[in-house]
């Protein structure tokens, strides 16, 4: 069901892929704050190996919060909402202005 993650009782607890989502910010922000308070543009080896390590720490973030189904809910929402629109809007071409005498589609008169 999905609403798995929502716990209802007398007060609002975020649902756990909200609390994935920030915490995934909250890692990469932390990275860059410590790429650039350590200057390791300079260091460009140790750099890429704290990328694969933070990108790592996201996987399982991202698979322990189920980020992954709420992602795809939302895309197959927005997709149904799409086609929804689609079938209930009137597909016809515009008019076109009328065109003045003398105006010819190159742009010579």
């Amino acid at each position: 069901m999905w609403c798995e993650n929502v716990v209802f009782d007398d007060r609002y607890q975020l649902p756990i892929a909200l609390g994935g989502l920030i915490s995934c910010l909250a890692l990469w922000d932390a990275f860059k704050f410590v790429v650039d308070r350590w200057k390791l543009d300079g260091y460009p080896v140790l750099k890429e190996v704290l990328i694969r390590v933070v990108q790592c720490a996201t996987a399982v973030i991202m698979l322990i919060s189920n980020i992954q189904l709420a992602v795809f809910c939302a895309v197959g929402f927005s997709y149904a909402v799409m086609i929804l629109h689609s079938s209930f809007r009137k597909l016809t071409i515009a008019k076109q202005p009328a065109a003045k005498a003398g105006y010819r589609r190159n742009g010579r008169r």
